[in-house]
């Protein structure tokens, strides 16, 4: 909470001790409730009893149910040095001339009256779609810039169509314009905008309400609750802007965004809430490593060492593309995701340490299977394989990552296969030639029997001639 919700508990416990009892016991919490909402919160503790005036002026200061009026620690120090200040009564118990009827009640008042239409929510959208509601807070109450609030809080989500939780939205913005300094009243949650925050981790932590607070940012409840206050809306700006970024966050349903990505962006101290770290308390991506070692290391691991969780973290406190983390999605294909987490690890490992990592490398070794078979020579894909496996004893993901995707290595196997492939395509088309010649034995024949034939008659020829020569010098040497 804020410096003046402590001040309002405090005035609280004080008006306990002034009166030396709790005027709230025996209510429950929603009586107690629409009591301050009927009488305001100095009233509904005081009554009629009697106090001092100083006492009064204190109570009444610290009890102001508008955060803006109420007294701070200053207004303390000055009321205790004897200075005397006056403040403001609260409007709460401002009554119409009118009743409104919800659920066979009356209700005089509009904080009453926001509270009670966000209960009953089917009767609720009769009386914004009939109109009664702004003809209610025009006439009997005599507030036509509530009665305009109401008309144009309504009219996005009626021009938007009757679509899922319409009835909710509807009476959610009406409410939030009948009662502006009231939480955002949706699907049975209450909950002050600087408030989401923390209800978004409570809402992790218990798994509940996830989806309506998803639905309350991205249904810009927000912009509108800003939109709605008076004299504060200009220091709200930037919270409606930031906010605005979150819905933006959250819309988004890739690999670490969406609403995981908003939690870590709203809530900058807390731990990785990821089910992985349960056991554990990583405050920094320092501490990340280590603890994805000591997970590997007590066996029954998911089959993947990150998460949606971790992602949306990593992207949070380091600030990092969540292009890089779109690759890790279990939509995209094994080989791309294994290098991409092996990638962000090696990194990290770089970086933060620690230097061995044995087991978060022997994790990782079956996502990065598709990296072996893409190599085509068999013996390599064998020696790529022992060469992994001695990354991973020395706990080394550097040197993991750069056995199995080296890129020199990659096309040097491709360029060999594709020689291979252009010789084996050779040999094929000159054994189909041979293959033709044989069934073709005529042609065989008349090919191969030319040149022999030739040949034979060329050395029969030479034969003669040399017989023939040697006849005539042997003669002649008879003669």
């Amino acid at each position: 909470g804020m410096h003046a919700d402590d001040c309002y508990a405090f005035g609280m416990t004080l008006a306990m001790v002034v009166l030396g009892c709790n005027p709230f016991h025996g209510m429950d919490d929603a009586a107690i409730l629409r009591l301050k909402l009927e009488k305001g919160s100095f009233s509904a503790a005081i009554g009629n009893r009697r106090l001092s005036p100083s006492h009064i002026e204190l109570l009444r200061g610290l009890l102001a149910d508008d955060p803006r009026q109420r007294w701070l620690s200053e207004d303390l120090e000055q009321w205790m040095t004897g200075r005397r200040l006056t403040p403001k009564n609260s409007d709460a118990g401002r009554r119409a001339s009118r009743h409104f009827d919800v659920a066979g009640k009356e209700y005089w008042q509009v904080r009453p009256l926001a509270m009670a239409l966000s209960e009953n929510v089917p009767e609720a959208v009769k009386h914004i779609e009939s109109g009664n509601l702004e003809k209610w807070v025009t006439r009997s109450l005599g507030d036509e810039e509530r009665a305009k609030s109401i008309i144009e809080a309504v009219q996005e989500v009626k021009e938007a169509g009757k679509t899922s939780h319409y009835q909710d939205q509807l009476v959610a913005r009406a409410c939030i314009a009948l009662d502006p300094s009231a939480p955002i009243r949706y699907r049975g949650l209450n909950v002050m905008p600087t408030g989401i925050a923390t209800a978004l981790v409570e809402a992790v932590a218990t798994g509940q309400n996830l989806q309506t607070i998803n639905e309350i940012i991205s249904s810009q409840l927000v912009t509108l609750w800003v939109n709605v206050q008076k004299d504060a809306k200009m220091d709200l700006v930037p919270f409606a802007q930031h906010m605005e970024r979150m819905r933006g966050m959250v819309e988004k349903d890739s690999f670490g965004s969406g609403l995981e990505l908003a939690l870590y962006e709203m809530n900058p101290g807390i731990p990785c809430l990821s089910p992985m770290f349960k056991n554990d308390c990583v405050l920094s991506p320092k501490h990340v490593l280590a603890s994805l070692e000591r997970i590997a290391a007590s066996g029954g691991h998911p089959s993947d060492p990150i998460d949606r969780h971790l992602a949306a973290y990593l992207i949070a406190r380091e600030k990092r593309s969540e292009a890089l983390f779109a690759a890790m999605s279990p939509t995209e294909t094994g080989m791309k995701r294994g290098l991409a987490m092996l990638s962000l690890f090696g990194e990290m490992q770089y970086r933060y340490g620690p230097d061995q990592l044995p087991r978060l490398c022997a994790w990782l070794l079956p996502l990065v299977e598709p990296c072996f078979k893409r190599f085509l020579s068999k013996p390599l894909q064998e020696k790529v394989r022992r060469q992994a496996k001695e990354a991973v004893e020395k706990g080394s993901l550097s040197l993991l990552l750069k056995r199995v995707d080296d890129p020199d290595r990659v096309i040097g196997d491709e360029t060999d296969f594709l020689a291979a492939r252009q010789m084996y395509q050779a040999i094929q088309k000159e054994m189909e030639v041979i293959q033709h010649n044989i069934k073709n034995k005529d042609t065989v024949a008349r090919d191969l029997g030319r040149p022999v034939s030739a040949s034979i008659a060329s050395l029969l020829a030479l034969i003669l001639i040399a017989l023939t020569l040697w006849r005539t010098v042997w003669n002649g040497l008879i003669g």
